[in-house]
């Protein structure tokens, strides 16, 4: 009984085991496919993070590259950032360079006597000024900057009747690159006339303009004064040509004639203009028995410093006529001779008169002596033609309506 018991408890228990073992059995298939289940999610999931691992990794790389990029422009930037602070500094200095330089400029230009400028000439016709000094202001009562905006504001000043020949004249220059000079007028508004003079040195430029570097100046008290200076000459030329005696003056050692006044015509007979032409026609007039005299007096002059000459020259005519020539010599600071200078005059009267009154005098002595008439006679025909210089001399005596000869002598 009890074996039975114990086989059925066995029996029972074996289909309790039996049961227990199916329902664990389920229940690990049911974990095990939970375990699969999981396991593919798992595997899932990991291919999910390998995707995403390698998408990251991509991004990573192109973030890498980006930065890569961005540090490479960083530094192309860097650099060029340096190229322009260096072209920034370049030209700070350039500017200040040029400040500087054109403050010197400045300077040196307001030392100069008349306005410092630049002209350009374009081969359109056009024309401007790309620099004008301070000067400007007081010549042309405008500003450089005026001028240099707009070139009309200085010919407009220009003095009408002197404009044409102005713009001529820097046709000319620019035709040939010769200087350029041109003395004009400039008239302002309210009617005051200035004289200027310019001059400029042309250059051909690339583009093939002509560019001028010049100045200009105020010419007018210079102008004045040539005027005032050639009215006196003209007030003392009228003064000397009115005076009958001959003032000259040679320059030495030449001898060409600085200044001969015009009466020198209508007291030697030659003409005006030979004094210029032949600087020998002095010596040449010269009476030829009275060289000695001449040159001695000549020689007096260079030794002394001064001598009085009186001879005779000889017209072109044939004429004799004295003169008393007073001449001085001139020096210069270093005691060296630059011209000479004198006057001359006509004494042909005077020593006429003189010799006239000496022959009156020894003719009344021969008359006065005693003896025959008609033995003086020769003696007062000998005196007239040596005395008197003449080649023949004859004594008339009246015999009724007639005057035959009583005497003569050098008549054929």
């Amino acid at each position: 009984m009890q074996i039975d018991q114990l086989l059925l408890a066995k029996e029972q228990a074996a289909a309790v085991n039996a049961s227990e073992q199916k329902r664990a059995e389920q229940k690990l298939i049911l974990a095990n496919k939970e375990l699969v289940f999981q396991y593919s999610e798992k595997a899932k999931r990991a291919e999910e993070l390998v995707i995403a691992n390698k998408e990251l990794l991509y991004q990573n790389k192109e973030k890498a590259k980006r930065i890569a990029e961005l540090i490479i422009a960083k530094k192309e930037l860097l650099v060029e950032n340096k190229e322009k602070i260096k072209r920034g500094i370049d030209q700070i200095n350039k500017n200040k360079m040029i400040a500087f330089q054109r403050d010197r400029l400045k300077k040196i230009t307001s030392l100069l006597p008349g306005a410092v400028f630049q002209y350009q000439l374009f081969s359109d016709g056009s024309s401007c000024f790309p620099f004008f000094s301070e000067a400007i202001i007081q010549m042309y009562r405008v500003t450089p900057e005026e001028i240099c905006k707009d070139a009309f504001s200085f010919f407009a000043n220009v003095h009408p009747l002197d404009l044409e020949g102005f713009f001529a004249s820097i046709q000319k220059s620019a035709k040939k690159l010769a200087i350029w000079h041109y003395e004009y007028r400039v008239k302002f508004d309210d009617g005051t006339i200035r004289f200027h003079y310019g001059e400029g040195i042309p250059k051909k430029e690339e583009d093939g303009s002509v560019l001028w570097h010049g100045i200009i100046t105020d010419i007018t008290e210079r102008r004045q004064m040539e005027e005032a200076l050639l009215e006196s000459d003209r007030q003392r030329t009228d003064i000397l040509n009115d005076i009958q005696d001959v003032v000259w003056s040679l320059s030495w050692p030449d001898m060409t004639a600085n200044y001969i006044s015009q009466s020198a015509e209508q007291v030697t007979g030659w003409p005006f203009q030979d004094f210029f032409a032949d600087p020998s026609l002095w010596a040449k007039m010269v009476h030829p028995d009275d060289q000695q005299i001449s040159e001695q007096a000549f020689d007096q002059l260079l030794k002394k410093g001064s001598a009085v000459r009186e001879c005779r020259i000889v017209r072109p005519d044939g004429t004799i006529v004295w003169i008393n020539d007073r001449s001085k010599v001139v020096y210069d600071k270093d005691n060296n001779i630059i011209r000479l200078d004198g006057v001359l005059r006509d004494i042909t009267a005077s020593k006429q008169a003189a010799l006239f009154k000496e022959i009156h005098h020894e003719i009344l002595e021969i008359l006065n002596e005693p003896g025959a008439l008609y033995d003086a006679i020769p003696r007062l025909i000998d005196t007239l033609k040596i005395k008197g210089g003449f080649d023949a001399v004859g004594i008339r005596l009246q015999d009724g309506d007639d005057f035959p000869y009583f005497a003569q002598n050098g008549f054929l």
